[in-house]
């Protein structure tokens, strides 16, 4: 596909942009870029991949959800400056 002046106006009009004609080469040649690395694509051999949806079509190899290590709230108040009572204290931040 070939971008012009015409094709540059016209996707503005749909895109609800003003183009400034400063701009307008500019534009046509990022546009023309852009197509030419995305026909590149088509060159991208693709025998025997099944095509998908979206990524979300492939399985993951997940493990089991077991909890492990529930109580650990000794260990993690030991490491505070402050506790009391098996709470955090912390400096009042709020009147």
């Amino acid at each position: 596909m070939k971008v012009d002046k015409e094709t540059v106006k016209e996707i503005a009009e749909l895109a609800n942009f003003r183009i400034e004609k400063k701009d307008e080469k500019d534009l046509i040649f990022g546009m023309q870029k852009i197509l030419e690395m995305a026909s590149a694509l088509n060159e991208a051999q693709t025998n025997g991949v099944t095509p998908m949806a979206n990524p979300h079509d492939a399985s993951q190899t997940l493990r089991e959800d077991i909890c492990r290590d529930v109580e650990q709230r000794d260990s993690f108040l030991a490491l505070a400056p402050l506790a009391e009572d098996g709470f955090f204290l912390v400096p009042k931040v709020v009147e």
